[in-house]
């Protein structure tokens, strides 16, 4: 009954944590049907989300953000890395909700919410930036010197990782909620808002603290950004509750927070769905050129078998066919080197004869045809051929046909591959602008 009274009196808070909890159920179940298994969650978490699912429903990095991704501050406070930080976060956002809902109206506090959120995520951002230009000096005074470790706490991710470390979660619209219930109580000039003032100060300080000792887990400079915007919202407290009493300006506040959140979910759509695209190219591209050098490897050493078997022919080593037998082995030795065997070893022919049928069984399960039929055609030929020396010695005109189907399939795939790897650089570089 306590919950659904909180609902009725602060609805805006009741939906925002509702939203909180939403998406990370949805992030929950994405995860589970994309397979994504996450070896273990901060604090022992139960349902740890992967970055990789977070990414998608929007967590932000700096280095996104930098190159236009600017929604990604806004979405990211929706975005929470497992059940205890979603949990402690609306937890949080139900006992401030509370108290600041009814000094705005509803329409207003998720217009204040969002605008914390944002701009502090972005604020944040900055400041974590300039911590991070700012290493080699800070490295470099007294206090750092005497507690090294001082340094990555400050700094979580070195010099260069900083602009793409994730980040997401509400508690930056929580901190900058605190600061601004302490703002608004020590203006108040009484008794309950220097208390309040107080409280919310003592919050913050503890936070702060938190953060520095579990700075692998807490998005210090997200907090430190949203303190500063709430900070600053609690200065306009007296204007923006004189304005919360007029229809017009909380309709604007509502549809100020709509077009927001609106305009952040289609650039997450279209996010998405460009990375979806961009990722199952790069799958489909990988996977083809890793076809094309499992294939190689294999009509390598395929090559190399049947030139064992033809040196070790007596076939070839008959004074009529000595040309016949170096003709063969020029052609031969313009492909792969393998040992030669110039007399039948009876230790090595059986280790051949298990090696073949083992290149012959893997050739014959991969498809070949995505090179095109006539690749398909030569390497179902060398099979053929290849085969066959198990049975008898291959003769001049097997050999050369050996020969002339491994050259032609040979250079075929390795175009391919050729072209495959030069697809994956181009879309690295265009991974590498984005970040």
């Amino acid at each position: 009954m306590q919950l659904m009274e909180d609902a009725r009196e602060c609805p805006g808070t009741a939906a925002l944590a509702a939203s909180w909890v939403l998406v990370f159920v949805l992030m929950i179940l994405v995860q589970r049907h994309l397979g994504i298994q996450v070896p273990g969650g901060a604090m022992g978490d139960p349902l740890p989300a992967s970055t990789i699912v977070s990414h998608r429903f929007g967590d932000m990095t700096w280095a996104e953000v930098r190159q236009g991704e600017v929604w990604r501050a806004v979405t990211a406070t929706f975005v929470h890395f497992g059940l205890i930080h979603v949990s402690l976060n609306v937890l949080g956002l139900i006992n401030l909700g509370r108290l600041i809902e009814p000094w705005y109206r509803t329409g207003p506090f998720l217009a204040i919410c969002l605008a914390i959120g944002g701009l502090g995520n972005l604020a944040g951002g900055a400041i974590r930036q300039v911590a991070a230009a700012s290493r080699p000096w800070l490295s470099s005074t007294a206090v750092c010197r005497h507690w090294p470790g001082l340094l990555d706490r400050l700094i979580p991710g070195g010099p260069a990782g900083p602009s793409q470390i994730p980040s997401g979660g509400g508690s930056t619209i929580l901190l900058g909620l605190l600061a601004l219930g302490a703002v608004v109580g020590w203006r108040s000039r009484t008794r309950i808002g220097l208390f309040l003032s107080r409280q919310m100060t003592v919050l913050i300080v503890l936070t702060g603290v938190l953060g520095l000792a579990m700075y692998k887990l807490v998005d210090n400079y997200g907090h430190l950004g949203g303190a500063i915007v709430g900070a600053a919202i609690g200065l306009a407290h007296r204007p923006l509750v004189r304005l919360a009493d007029r229809p017009a300006f909380r309709r604007l506040a509502w549809a100020s927070a709509g077009l927001v959140m609106a305009a952040c979910l289609v650039a997450a759509a279209r996010d998405d769905r460009f990375e979806v695209d961009r990722n199952r190219r790069v799958v489909e591209i990988f996977t083809r050129a890793q076809a094309a050098e499992t294939v190689l490897v294999d009509l390598n050493r395929l090559y190399g078998l049947y030139g064992r078997s033809i040196l070790r022919s007596e076939y070839f080593r008959e004074p009529n066919f000595a040309l016949d037998a170096v003709a063969v082995s020029a052609l031969l030795e313009a492909g792969p080197k393998f040992p030669p065997a110039s007399q039948p070893d009876p230790v090595q022919l059986p280790k051949d004869r298990a090696e073949l049928e083992e290149v012959l069984g893997r050739l014959g399960r991969d498809p070949t045809d995505r090179w095109g039929e006539a690749v398909a055609r030569d390497i179902a030929r060398l099979r053929e051929l290849a085969r066959a020396t198990l049975q008898d010695s291959p003769r001049y005109d097997q050999a050369y046909e050996f020969v002339v189907c491994w050259r032609s399939a040979v250079r075929a795939i390795d175009r391919d591959l050729a072209r495959s790897r030069a697809r994956m650089m181009e879309l690295d570089a265009v991974v590498r602008q984005t970040r």
